[in-house]
C-alpha cells in the first residue's frame, strides 16, 4: 500500500488550483491508495535524477520520488503538482 507525503511547494500549488481540480487530484490519490499495481498507473520519467515518476491527472501532471520501499509499503514524496506546459521546467 502506498503512502503519499506532499512537500511544502507542492501543497502550495495543490491549494491555487480550482477547487474541482484539487478533488480530482485528490481522489487520484486515494484510487491509487488501492491499486493493485501502483507502477502501471505512475510513468517513469528518465533524466529527471533520482527514481522519478509522473502522474497524470486530465491536464495537471504530479512529480513523485519514490522515497523508500519494502514489501509492505512504498512511500512517495509529492514533489511538484501543476498544469502539464509548466511542470517539467523549474
Amino acid at each position: 500500500m502506498p503512502i503519499f507525503i506532499v512537500s511544502n511547494k507542492a501543497k502550495k500549488s495543490l491549494e491555487i488550483l480550482p477547487h474541482e481540480v484539487q478533488e480530482r487530484i485528490l481522489d487520484k490519490l486515494r484510487e491509487l491508495k488501492n491499486h493493485p499495481d501502483i507502477f502501471s498507473a505512475l510513468k517513469l520519467l528518465k533524466n529527471m535524477g533520482s527514481p522519478t515518476y509522473r502522474l497524470r491527472v486530465g491536464n495537471y501532471r504530479l512529480l513523485l520520488c519514490r522515497a523508500f520501499s519494502d514489501a509492505s509499503e512504498i512511500i512517495f514524496d509529492i514533489t511538484k503538482i501543476g498544469h502539464r506546459k509548466d511542470i517539467y521546467s523549474s
